[in-house]
């Protein structure tokens, strides 16, 4: 994840402040974070006796590296002219893009910290489909549509290793005593080299990175908190992260609990707040967490020292500049199906936790993302096609601009920058509502319409910078259709639509009108043609009725 992450943001950043700060500050994060679950590893050891037990596996968030790097680095460079052919603007971007990202980094183990309070009580109040449909939506759009096209363009290098992956994760099919991902990786970066393919193996890259080669200890960097304006902006990109990564780790600690290691949940959510602030404080805008895995290292033998090991590792492998080098022999698409599979493999944590009746509201929860992750892909191509102007010259209108948005008659690319932008909350809301409907749960449902209804009101859903509701988003610099600009009214009217339609509905249940509870309380629908339900048993979940429509009693559950 690393090696991804640092590739997809160097250029947009710079390669010096990567490998002096980045680097360094993910290694320093991580020995802290690997030191940290050690103890809390050694304390339950010390209150219970017991000498088997497995320390809980820590790195980096490599979904909040997507949502960072194109939502947040990405914009922000844009934004500053880092597609422009002078160098001295280029710099500029880089260092702004850089210190936004950080301090965003910041503001997200702060919100972490904070939540490791409240954290449980936050899972209470939010449906668990809604934060995990979020989370898949980053899993699909970024890691694994944006992932694979880099191995659509080399399928020589990535298609082998993808199938290999899913192979191991998926058959058990794989070569005995060998990680699962390291034969892929090193088959994939054969592929690489024997074809020469351009854009994949570049020998060039591989020369220039011995020059990286050196002691680079980490240092601490405080010029990214003269940018705390900045961050406000990208707060609804933030928050929802952090939420996501507090609910994640509430997860890994439930499943570590389950293979017998039953850690404090505070203590773990409060260590992944503490070490990603320690990697901001260091240079580095990626956030850190425990993740999904902790039965898979048990079973391979791994204890308590395991993370120590993990961490002396990042530190010499960082500190002395051999990540670019890897970077520069490992292909991206040698190394891209290994994201690929970690996308699908938060799709299905995500499905496997959420009821048929409520698989209408997963997929729902998907489309903010992948509108975000078609405007980010569409506004750097055009970025790069205005980078081919002749020296002098400028498109005539920016590829950043969000009034190029509204130059579309049809309107329907408005709406789809609108819907991309603040996507983690607005996923949450419309997943949200529509759990709800579907539970019949109507007064819930208005609830969050009217928080859908605020938050559109001062940007933090629909609209890229936050702004007072009199005032309304900041006008576009260059040119733009005024008339198809500003539709926060128009969401805050809608929302608002919703939430008394959802408050009718309540009154209509309360004198039943409407029937109460979730659908699936009441015998599906049976077709009379075909005498079978419409919702047929899945192999992932037991049915709920039988064919019969009669409920299934628990014993009878065979699955």
């Amino acid at each position: 994840s690393m090696l991804v992450a640092v590739g997809l943001i160097a250029d947009k950043i710079g390669e010096d402040r990567t490998y002096k700060y980045v680097v360094p500050g993910v290694a320093v994060s991580m020995a802290f974070g690997c030191v940290f679950y050690v103890l809390q590893a050694l304390l339950k050891s010390a209150q219970t006796g017991r000498l088997n037990l497995c320390a809980q596996p820590f790195g980096i968030n490599t979904p909040g590296i997507f949502a960072f790097a194109f939502n947040i680095i990405f914009p922000v460079y844009f934004a500053a002219g880092g597609a422009s052919n002078d160098p001295k603007k280029r710099e500029v971007a880089q260092k702004l893009a850089w210190d936004v990202g950080v301090l965003a980094n910041f503001v997200q183990g702060l919100i972490e910290i904070t939540l490791s309070l409240v954290g449980p009580s936050i899972v209470r109040a939010v449906p668990i489909v809604a934060l995990l449909g979020s989370l898949a939506s980053i899993g699909l759009g970024f890691l694994f549509t944006n992932s694979f096209l880099g191995e659509a363009f080399a399928p020589l290098v990535g298609f082998v290793p993808f199938y290999l992956i899913l192979m191991a994760m998926y058959s058990d099919v794989k070569l005995p005593k060998l990680p699962a991902m390291l034969v892929p990786v090193a088959i994939g970066t054969a592929a690489a080299w024997v074809t020469l393919k351009k854009g994949v193996a570049e020998p060039d890259k591989v020369q220039a990175s011995f020059a990286l080669l050196g002691w680079h200890p980490c240092r601490i960097s405080l010029d990214a908190f003269e940018q705390f304006k900045q961050v406000s902006t990208y707060l609804p990109v933030v928050f929802p992260v952090a939420m996501t990564v507090s609910v994640g780790t509430i997860q890994c600690r439930e499943v570590a609990a389950k293979a017998g290691d039953d850690y404090n949940l505070r203590f773990s959510m409060l260590g992944d707040g503490l070490a990603t602030v320690i990697a901001a404080l260091f240079g580095s805008p990626f956030g850190m967490t425990v993740f999904i895995g902790h039965p898979g290292f048990k079973a391979m033998g791994a204890c308590i020292g395991y993370n120590l090991l993990c961490g002396l590792a990042f530190i010499l492998v960082c500190f002395s500049g051999a990540a670019g080098l890897l970077i520069a022999t490992l292909p991206t698409q040698a190394l891209n199906p290994v994201l690929l599979f970690i996308g699908l493999a938060i799709c299905s944590d995500a499905l496997e936790v959420t009821p048929p009746r409520h698989w209408p509201a997963l997929m729902l929860s998907l489309v903010p993302c992948f509108c975000n992750w078609a405007t980010t892909i569409a506004q750097n191509h055009a970025g790069n096609v205005c980078d081919q102007q002749p020296s002098g010259k400028e498109c005539v209108v920016s590829p950043a601009s969000p009034g190029a948005w509204t130059l579309d008659k049809t309107g329907d690319l408005r709406g789809l920058y609108a819907m991309g932008q603040g996507y983690l909350l607005s996923s949450i809301y419309l997943t949200s509502m529509l759990i709800f409907v579907v539970d019949r749960d109507f007064l819930k449902a208005a609830i969050w319409a009217m928080v859908a209804a605020i938050s559109a009101s001062v940007g933090l859903i629909h609209s890229e910078k936050l702004f007072f509701p009199w005032i309304g988003p900041e006008k576009p610099e260059g040119i733009y259709n005024p008339d198809y600009f500003d539709l926060h009214w128009d969401y805050v009217a809608a929302y608002l639509s919703l939430f008394v339609l959802f408050m009718f509905c309540t009154l209509l249940s309360h004198y039943g009108k409407i029937p109460k509870g979730p659908i699936d309380a009441e015998p599906l629908e049976v077709h009379p043609d075909i005498h079978r339900s419409y919702l047929e048993p899945s192999p992932l979940f037991p049915p709920t009725f039988s064919r019969q429509t009669t409920p299934v009693e628990p014993q009878h559950q065979q699955q």
